[in-house]
């Protein structure tokens, strides 16, 4: 019998999905390192050398509903799974993973989600069907509690929890000199950390203002400025071009690095200027301080729940606007940490919370 079925963005390679899904097996084993975990993945012997549990392929459904047939509990998530921006396709893929749970007589968690956009009414319809009946909600930030209820969704129990990346550790010690020494910055100067990604029409646009703003407080801080691609196979390009349009030198992370492994080049760095959302929950989770750069509104969410600053829409960045945000975070950055420092156990709390629900409901199994 399997314990627990987790279904997500799984094997595609994104640093972001990555860190969910090591926080919530990491999580789920420390509390019963007996429990039985499966994961529907693109890369199903990837993701089990990895991570140490059953891994199934996320296209072969006899196979899923062989294995969900055996299984005690259907998560659903963490992530942006319930939304249509990406595709209608993919959120009917997800939605009717939880229906097949449904017919087959399995109980369904949605685990620290993101919810939304969903655009297209029949869609909407669709979420408020098939999501009332799941056993229980839980959500990373309190905007997707709002699109919850404006789904008109009723009958489970709904939280406001936090994502499971909060609770992931870095490395320490000699590994981190060596890390920094490979990438080629050192401690004795500030580093300011970016993390960019391909989105829209706009790119040639606003990867010029964030060049422009980076060499502005490469000058005015004396700052060694990173750029962090999240996942390589979209980030990589767009960070070089950023590089490539900056007048002051730039490093730039080359290869894929292990989670904890940017956790600590990020805890290394002053500020991290961000499009991509776990870069700005990895700061968070390592105190440090975030100007992040809205693409999707789970960006804003995040940064309202952690009372962090906006740099506002990235199809309406503008460096003047971006460079005033960067100083006044940049000015008052240690109060900032001391804030962020203060809220982490909270943060951790409400990420361990979801792993409470997962055995609660495993514990109730008949």
């Amino acid at each position: 019998m399997i314990d627990v079925l987790i279904s997500g963005f799984y094997g595609f390679r994104n640093s972001g999905d990555d860190a969910i899904l090591l926080g919530m097996v990491q999580e789920l084993k420390r509390v019963n390192p007996q429990i039985k975990i499966a994961v529907l993945s693109k890369t199903p012997e990837k993701t089990k050398e990895i991570y140490g549990v059953e891994a199934i392929s996320r296209f072969n459904i006899l196979e899923v509903i062989k294995v969900m047939k055996r299984s005690r509990l259907f998560i659903s998530g963490g992530g942006s799974l319930i939304q249509d921006v990406t595709s209608t396709r993919s959120l009917l893929y997800y939605l009717g993973l939880i229906r097949l749970a449904h017919f087959l007589g399995v109980r369904v968690m949605l685990y620290a989600n993101g919810i939304g956009p969903i655009k297209e009414e029949k869609n909407r319809k669709l979420c408020k069907k098939i999501l009332d009946k799941v056993s229980l909600i839980t959500l990373r930030e309190p905007m997707s509690k709002e699109e919850i209820e404006s789904l008109g969704i009723t009958q489970p129990r709904i939280e406001v929890t936090a994502d499971p990346a909060m609770l992931l550790k870095e490395v320490e010690g000699e590994k981190v000199k060596l890390l920094l020494k490979e990438i080629g910055v050192v401690e004795e100067k500030p580093i300011i950390t970016l993390s960019v990604r391909p989105w829209g029409e706009n790119i040639e646009e606003y990867t010029q203002v964030i060049a422009q703003a980076a060499d502005e407080i490469s000058r005015k801080y004396d700052a060694q400025i990173l750029l962090a691609p999240l996942q390589m196979s979209q980030d990589f390009d767009v960070c070089e071009q950023v590089a490539s349009k900056m007048q002051a030198p730039s490093y730039l992370l080359k290869r894929e690095y292990h989670i904890t492994e940017l956790l600590a080049i990020i805890k290394a760095s002053d500020l991290m200027i961000g499009m991509r959302l776990h870069a700005l929950i990895y700061a968070v989770s390592m105190c440090v301080p975030i100007v992040g750069i809205v693409y999707d509104p789970k960006v804003e969410g995040l940064l309202r729940y952690t009372h962090q600053h906006s740099a506002g829409a990235v199809e309406e960045l503008h460096k003047d606007k971006l460079l005033s945000v960067i100083e006044e975070v940049w000015t008052k950055r240690q109060i900032l940490k001391k804030e962020l420092q203060d809220k982490k156990p909270e943060f951790e709390c409400l990420a361990r919370k979801n792993t409470e629900e997962v055995i609660k409901l495993i514990a109730s199994y008949k």
